[in-house]
């Protein structure tokens, strides 16, 4: 099997190995709770400052998040773009955002922001041509960001992704997903690694536990 290229390609490889097996064994409620123990076994890391630790740890987490967008059948890549067109949604600048700076509450302009959704042809074609999208635009300012504040920023919005589904808000769901997986990019680029790299050394097209194409690890 060759390397996913697209988050749509890393989520159709991932619900390829597990998705049988997650809907299966696990509820909506479920998945997430999974999603929160593996960012919790990567804090257990962080807070140890071990980088190999928090590096082998993301892979899991990154399976997780796309477990839940496939269980909740939303097209991640789409509610990416949906949210983050090549732009800042915030200020709509193509590079070196400073909305920090300015603490700008979200109010999407939906006019201005649809012209740039409808340039399709700007999508990223790979993992690591959006994590280097999400450099271009937020790179300046997460660089003088500490890993541990973009760390908190990721788990924060962990934590919007359950408000929404609490409140069924779905709207919410898909941007609070874009938004996880934005922020996981950027820590990546903090740590000077490809997702797509590291993802593709844990996950080679099946399960890190059974080896096969399918799970086919125990349901006990």
């Amino acid at each position: 099997m060759r390397r996913p290229k697209s988050i749509r390609d890393w989520q159709a490889m991932f619900f390829a190995i597990y998705g049988e097996r997650n809907r299966e064994l696990y509820s909506v409620p479920e998945i997430l709770n999974h999603v929160f123990e593996a960012m919790a076994e990567l804090v257990e890391e962080l807070r140890k400052e071990n980088r190999d630790g928090i590096i082998a740890k993301i892979p899991d987490l990154f399976a997780w998040i796309l477990g839940l967008g496939s269980i909740l059948e939303i097209d991640l890549e789409e509610a990416v773009w949906h949210k983050y067109p090549n732009i800042c949604p915030y200020c709509l600048q193509k590079k070196n955002c400073i909305c920090i700076s300015r603490q700008l509450k979200y109010r999407p302009n939906i006019k201005k922001l649809e012209t740039y959704r409808i340039r399709v042809n700007n999508i990223p074609s790979t993992l690591y041509g959006w994590q280097k999208m999400f450099d271009r635009i937020y790179g300046g300012v997460n660089t003088i960001k500490s890993q541990l504040q973009l760390w908190l920023h990721l788990f924060e919005e962990l934590g919007e992704i359950s408000k929404a589904l609490h409140q069924r808000k779905g709207g919410n769901l898909e941007a609070e997903l874009a938004d996880t997986l934005a922020w996981l990019f950027a820590v990546c680029t903090k740590l000077r690694i490809s997702l797509s790299e590291l993802a593709w050394e844990i996950y080679p097209g099946k399960c890190r536990v059974c080896l096969q194409g399918q799970c086919q690890c125990p349901k006990d």
